[in-house]
Parts: C-alpha cells; sequence; structure tokens
C-alpha cells in the first residue's frame, strides 16, 4: 500500500492532502495547518467518464487533525463536468475532511477551525444525468 505518514503540512494555497482517483492508500499520522478549501480531500475524477463514488475507496484516514480551513478568496478551476453542488459547497463551506465515497476506513481524526464542517461525507450517485449529493455529519 502507498501512504502518507508523520507530515505536517501548513500554510497551503489550496487543500493539505488531495486523494484524487485512488485505491488503497494510508494517510495516517498527519498534521494539517491553514489551508484553503478542503483539507483532507477524497475525491473521484470526475474527468474519467466513470462514475462518480466509485474511484476513490479502500483508504485508510487515521490519527490526522486538520485546523484553520478558510474560504478560497479566488475562484478555484475546476474542470468541466464538475458537479456544480461540489464547487459551491468547498467555496462557501469547506470541511476539514471531504468524503467522497463510505467505503474508507476512517478512524481518530480531528477537526478544528473550519470555515464549514469539520467532516463532510459526500456519497454521490449519478442517475439520468442528474446530480445527488447527502449532507454533512
Amino acid at each position: 500500500r502507498h501512504y502518507l505518514r508523520d507530515c505536517s503540512i501548513h500554510h497551503s494555497v489550496n487543500r493539505f492532502v488531495n486523494v484524487h482517483n485512488t485505491k488503497y492508500v494510508d494517510v495516517e499520522r498527519n498534521v494539517g495547518w491553514d489551508a484553503l478549501g478542503a483539507g483532507f480531500f477524497l475525491e473521484d475524477a470526475s474527468e474519467t467518464g466513470q462514475p462518480i463514488g466509485d474511484q476513490t475507496q479502500f483508504v485508510i484516514l487515521r490519527d490526522n487533525l486538520g485546523m484553520k480551513i478558510g474560504r478560497p478568496g479566488a475562484p478555484i478551476d475546476y474542470p468541466a463536468g464538475y458537479p456544480t453542488v461540489y464547487k459551491e459547497l468547498e467555496i462557501i463551506d469547506p470541511p476539514v475532511f471531504w468524503i467522497q465515497h463510505p467505503n474508507q476506513i476512517i478512524e481518530g481524526n480531528h477537526a478544528a477551525g473550519a470555515a464549514g464542517h469539520g467532516f463532510y461525507l459526500v456519497p454521490t450517485w449519478q442517475i439520468n444525468n442528474t446530480w445527488s449529493h447527502q449532507g454533512a455529519y
């Protein structure tokens, strides 16, 4: 398994960690401080044409600490087809932990000082070319 362990990430222009279209990776014992947008971001690759919600799975997110998440001041350059609801959420209510698929192991993580949510579980699916999402936890 690939991993990111025991790192300090601070004063980031955009996010602490972005797990993008990846399976079987461990993100453990990291500290993130002062970022814009979501902090620890587990997302699918909408640009691949595959259904959103199936690509980033089996991630271990354990014993991480994320603090001080702010709203991006400038517009983020999102790829074509990126769901509008996600753009709005990240700009208006950026979370410390953004988890897009429930098939992850999430243990012992801590969030503080977010402009939005501490943890946001966003299971998604595409039905007849419309997007649905479920709210914050």
